[in-house]
């Protein structure tokens, strides 16, 4: 069962998510088919990161932007401005979570003798 990312719900951003397949061929799994950049992993991965970063960065400009719309009193919908914040929230914790575990394995790597 697969469990879509927070980061494409807090945008409405779309993305195509690559498997690896029983045969070890990387699949895209929106279209099926094997995709290189998907195979390189390299591009793809820095990418992906860019994009998780600009969404963060987006998401805590909206939530600031609704606080302040809340405190100049062009809006009253106190509902909209804390899901614009939890919103923010999660996708800084998704990120921070994402970080945490790209530095543990990196520390697994650089502990693995040769």
């Amino acid at each position: 069962m697969a469990i879509p990312p927070l980061a494409s719900s807090l945008s409405g951003a779309t993305y195509e998510f690559a498997t690896r397949g029983t045969s070890g061929v990387t699949t895209n799994a929106k279209t099926g088919v094997g995709s290189p950049e998907a195979v390189s992993g390299a591009g793809h991965f820095s990418e992906t990161m860019n994009q998780l970063l600009e969404q963060t960065g987006t998401s805590t400009a909206e939530a600031r932007t609704e606080a302040m719309s809340l405190l100049t009193g062009e809006t009253d919908s106190i509902h909209s401005i804390v899901l614009a914040g939890e919103k923010a929230e999660i996708a800084l914790q998704l990120t921070l979570q994402i970080r945490n575990k790209v530095l543990d394995a990196y520390n697994e790597v650089m502990r693995m003798q040769i």
